[in-house]
C-alpha cells in the first residue's frame, strides 16, 4: 500500500499526485537515491509505484534534477534518456513524469486544449530563476498553449513559517519574504503563485496544497531530516491508450 495525494483539478485523462514515501512515523520509502535511501529500496519503491499504474502508463521517468532552469521537451516517444533537468514538458500519453521533492515545491501543469503537461521543480534558486514562468514560456513556443487554458498544481511543500533564510533573501525575492523580529523567512510557495499570475494563469486555475513539508511527518524534509530524508514524488502524465 502506498501513501499518494490525489489532486483534484485535473480531468480524468490525466494521472497524477503525490507519492509520499509514508509508510509509519519512523518507516518511510524514498522514490529518488539519497545519502539514506540507496538504488536498491529505491527501485523498490518505484517498483510499487508503477504498479499502481500498469494499466494506465506505459513508461515512467524519474528527472534528474540540478535546482537550475531547464527545461526539456520530451517528443521521444520510443526512448527517454535522463538528462539533466527541473522541468519536462510532454505531450506523450502513456509516460508518467515525476519529480523529486523534499520541502521544494513542485509544479504540475496541464493544457487541456493542446493535451500537453509539463512537471516542474522549483526551489529557492529555480524560483529565483523563474523555471515556471520559463516552463510555461516553452509551452507557448512548443506546443502553441495558451496560458489561460492552464489547469495548475502544487504539492505540499516548506511553508513560509519555517523557512529560514538568510537577509539577502530579501534582495532575491522582495515580495515574499518577511522579518520577524531579526529572522527572516521565505515564502516559495506564494513567489511560485505570483509568477504563475504573471504568466498569464488563471487564478482560479490553480489548485495548491498548503500543508508543510517540515512540520508534517507525512512527508519528507531536508530541512527537517538533513541527510536521512528521502524524496517524495510529485508526478503527471497522459493516461496512456491501452
Amino acid at each position: 500500500m502506498i501513501d499518494i495525494i490525489k489532486t483534484t483539478i485535473f480531468p480524468p485523462n490525466i494521472i497524477s499526485g503525490v507519492a509520499t514515501g509514508y509508510m509509519l512515523e519512523y518507516k518511510n520509502e524514498s522514490y529518488f537515491e539519497t545519502p539514506f535511501y540507496n538504488q536498491l529500496s529505491v527501485e523498490v519503491c518505484r517498483k510499487n509505484l508503477e504498479l499502481k499504474f500498469k494499466t494506465k502508463i506505459n513508461s515512467f521517468y524519474y528527472q534528474k534534477q540540478i535546482h537550475s532552469d531547464i527545461v526539456l521537451v520530451d517528443s521521444n516517444t520510443e526512448k527517454h534518456t535522463l538528462v539533466e533537468s527541473d522541468a519536462i514538458i510532454s505531450n506523450i500519453s502513456g509516460v508518467l513524469y515525476n519529480v523529486s521533492i523534499a520541502d521544494c515545491q513542485a509544479v504540475l501543469v496541464y493544457d487541456p486544449v493542446r493535451i500537453v503537461i509539463a512537471a516542474i521543480h522549483s526551489g529557492w534558486k529555480g524560483s529565483s530563476l523563474n523555471i515556471v514562468g520559463k516552463t510555461i514560456d516553452n509551452m507557448k513556443d512548443s506546443y502553441g498553449t495558451n496560458p489561460k487554458d492552464l489547469l495548475v498544481y502544487l504539492a505540499p511543500s516548506a511553508c513560509v513559517n519555517n523557512y529560514e533564510v538568510g537577509d539577502e533573501f530579501t534582495d532575491l525575492f522582495p515580495r515574499t519574504t518577511i522579518r520577524i523580529e531579526d529572522k527572516y523567512y521565505f515564502d516559495n510557495r506564494k513567489e511560485i503563485i505570483e509568477q504563475l499570475l504573471e504568466s498569464g494563469i488563471i487564478k482560479t486555475n490553480i489548485e495548491s496544497n498548503d500543508e508543510c513539508t517540515i512540520t508534517n511527518k507525512r512527508f519528507h524534509s531536508y530541512r527537517r531530516d538533513k541527510s536521512e530524508s528521502g524524496r517524495m514524488s510529485a508526478f503527471i502524465g497522459i493516461k496512456a491508450h491501452i
